[in-house]
């Protein structure tokens, strides 16, 4: 066809340069696997992000300061945000109330609502320490649970049932 080179080989096609420079208007279209030996690299000026491999480790890199990577999927046939890497703050930060599940869909970390943290399991939450410290502003609430362990209470504290006459 006019305006494009075929190029075929039965087994190999073998470009030794060293630099090879493909520049496509629109798009370079790879219809199988595409193996990269080194360090693979995107971005507008080629170099913001980077993909490589050393000793068989994986390293995915963001290589321009405290900009974030950011994970989206397609849900319900919508661009959606799930989590992001922030470059600014070196933290993984889930969107909205993604949530973060363990082993299934009812065992999971996520945030409700902004200012709150949600810990949700079907069967039970262990924790196990030789302490818990819960650090409370403004009170401790616990709903329906059954105590069933010795509770030791600082000196000035007391136990409240109720309202402020049923105390211990």
């Amino acid at each position: 066809a006019d305006g494009q080179l075929d190029i075929d080989a039965d087994t190999t096609l073998q470009i030794t340069a060293p630099t090879v420079d493909i520049n496509a208007s629109s798009e370079v279209n790879v219809s199988n696997a595409l193996k990269v030996g080194g360090t693979f690299t995107l971005g507008g000026d080629q170099n913001e992000f980077t993909i490589s491999e050393s000793s068989d480790n994986i390293t995915f890199r963001n290589t321009i300061n405290d900009k974030d990577i950011i994970f989206n999927i397609k849900d319900n046939n919508n661009d959606t945000e799930v989590m992001r890497l922030v470059g600014a703050d070196s933290v993984l930060r889930m969107k909205d109330n993604k949530k973060i599940e363990f082993r299934d869909t009812n065992t999971y970390i996520n945030s409700s609502t902004s200012g709150q943290l949600d810990i949700d399991a079907s069967g039970e939450l262990e924790i196990t320490a030789p302490t818990v410290d819960i650090n409370a502003s403004t009170g401790l609430t616990l709903d329906g649970a059954n105590l069933n362990s010795a509770w030791t209470v600082n000196t000035n504290n007391k136990i409240q049932f109720r309202d402020t006459d049923i105390h211990i």
